[in-house]
């Protein structure tokens, strides 16, 4: 019955967000947010299923962590060297997720 149930369930909206939050010397916070939501409008069933949605939600974490990233180094919260290597290692974990997801969509 559950598998059933998942089958039957459409994600029409997805919403990613992430923040990066710090502290100045004087205990400033200081922080960085981003947050984006899409919705599904090809005119096919409502929804993408959960393995599509799981591949859509990779992609967009992405493109908020870049923007969260580019925010903060610009506000001046992290640096460009930490950046790119916190860039690095959280896009390279995205992209394995996401070859794992597509190879499974595939088969």
């Amino acid at each position: 019955m559950l598998s059933r149930l998942e089958t039957e369930i459409g994600f029409d909206k997805i919403t990613c967000s992430f923040s990066i939050d710090d502290r100045s010397i004087n205990g400033q916070k200081k922080g960085a947010f981003f947050s984006v939501t899409v919705s599904k409008q090809d005119g096919r069933a409502p929804g993408w299923t959960k393995d599509e949605a799981q591949v859509v939600s990779c992609i967009l974490s992405k493109h908020v962590v870049l923007a969260t990233f580019r925010d903060a180094q610009s506000r001046r919260i992290i640096g460009g060297d930490e950046t790119k290597q916190e860039l690095t290692a959280i896009f390279a974990n995205y992209d394995r997720h996401l070859v794992s997801l597509m190879k499974k969509l595939d088969s």
